[in-house]
């Protein structure tokens, strides 16, 4: 160890290990694009070839196109240990570099001249580190307008303080909690059998739209556009391709996606095997025991291409809902023009009111465990049913989340898969919306003078 990192107690380094190996474990180097780096012009021009109508091909000709334009980082490289400073700059480093000569030459050469050398260093670096950090927090905060995120201001002070992200999960991937957690996510019961759509059981002619149904109207290109515009550039799922790459393509590429999408849309091609698989990465609560299953929390990867066709329907379907005034009207979470301010200047409002009247105000704060894993699906679609969407749609929503191969990642490494027709999972597009109406029927269920907000 070659820095002490200004404390005079040096470490006794033990090496160790740890035998055995976990059989489900797939090696797996899982890669990323950079794709800041790619050449996007260069992307387009090797873009230019035919899907022939093929989502197999499209898969093809993008990870092709993306090999020759945009870099890759491999995720088995070493993490950086060191954590940004907002606050660091040349003065700090130089007297960081001057601290480590210092204890370096003490180090092969111990004597009272050169310890006291370095304790010299050491506390002008202190200083220095101590001087600036307060410094630049002074100018930081002069800085501060309301236009201000307020997630970026909790960003800065978490590296002002030093506050590093936890682990998700423990290096260890014989950990006893990880057969538990995973399952949680994929209980052992029955898969289910996939809903075939037809006339019989949707009473629809599925062969022709019905005009009078925006539901049921094919994508446009428009709408795709909108979609491929509302997203950020998220982690990729298990075909590796992001949200950049969908919105990089070409025109005429554009256009083959868009007929993709509508054939499934209109039930002339199955779904996708690849929209099945889901990679979930475990992230620990804070605060939460390492050792524990409830402590995670399992965020899905999907294929990017499945939350865009996603994010088509969740648009259709919120805008249909809003316009029937078919949501709960206390909803105020995952909807579009509302948010939780609101529900809390509605409390805010009741209280003050309570207080002038001389009466009191109850309240009761839910917060329900595993609430998206505990989602029965065939129970959603009842509801779904319930609320007027056309049975199609529903059942074909059904089918997107039944059957799910769920890929757990366990630090750079993929275990075998385990399927799942549970629960909706973490990170989809259209979840936080199924769930708004799969729970809006408990605002029915309560007496006149209960809000549920």
């Amino acid at each position: 160890m070659n820095d002490p990192h200004g404390s005079n107690h040096l470490p006794i380094l033990i090496e160790y290990q740890l035998s055995g190996q976990n059989n489900d474990i797939i090696n797996n180097t899982h890669k990323c694009w950079k794709t800041d780096k790619a050449d996007w012009i260069k992307y387009q021009n090797h873009m230019n070839t035919t899907f022939a109508g093929s989502y197999d091909q499209m898969i093809e000709n993008i990870n092709t196109a993306a090999g020759i334009s945009i870099p890759k980082i491999n995720h088995s490289r070493k993490n950086n240990t060191h954590s940004y400073k907002p606050w660091w700059n040349e003065n700090c480093h130089d007297k960081v570099t001057d601290r480590k000569k210092a204890y370096k030459i003490y180090n092969e050469n111990p004597n009272l001249q050169n310890l006291s050398n370095y304790k010299r260093l050491d506390a002008l670096a202190k200083k220095t580190l101590k001087e600036t950090k307060r410094q630049k927090w002074k100018e930081y905060c002069g800085s501060l307008n309301k236009n201000t995120p307020i997630k970026e201001v909790w960003s800065k002070l978490n590296q002002y303080k030093n506050r590093k992200k936890e682990n998700r999960m423990p290096l260890n991937s014989e950990a006893i909690w990880i057969e538990s957690f995973h399952c949680k996510l994929s209980p052992p019961w029955v898969n289910y059998k996939t809903t075939e759509i037809n006339d019989e059981n949707t009473n629809l002619d599925t062969s022709v739209i019905d005009s009078s149904s925006h539901l049921l109207k094919v994508f446009t290109l428009p709408e795709l556009n909108i979609a491929l515009k509302q997203h950020n550039n998220t982690a990729p799922g298990k075909d590796n391709i992001t949200y950049s790459m969908l919105a990089q393509l070409p025109e005429n590429s554009k256009i083959e996606l868009l007929e993709i999408y509508n054939t499934i849309w209109l039930l002339k091609a199955p779904i996708p095997s690849d929209w099945y698989e889901y990679i979930v990465i475990p992230q620990r609560k804070p605060g939460k025991p390492l050792e524990e299953a409830d402590s995670y929390r399992p965020i899905a990867l999907a294929s990017c291409a499945l939350k865009t066709y996603e994010r088509l329907i969740k648009n259709r379907l919120e805008h249909w809902l809003e316009k029937n005034y078919l949501l709960a009207r206390f909803q105020y979470g995952f909807r579009r023009g509302r948010s939780t301010n609101e529900a809390l200047a509605i409390l805010t409002n009741d209280i003050q009111i309570s207080f002038t009247n001389n009466q009191s105000v109850m309240a009761t704060f839910l917060d329900i465990k595993g609430a998206y894993d505990n989602v029965l699906i065939d129970r959603l679609t009842i509801k779904l049913n319930k609320l007027g969407i056309p049975p199609r749609i529903t059942l074909h929503l059904r089918n997107l989340y039944v059957n799910r191969s769920i890929y757990l990642k366990i630090n750079n490494s993929i275990t075998t898969s385990r399927v799942t027709s549970v629960g909706l999972p973490q990170g989809s597009i259209l979840s936080p919306l199924l769930f708004t109406i799969y729970t809006m029927d408990l605002e029915t269920i309560l007496g006149k003078n209960v809000k549920l907000i």
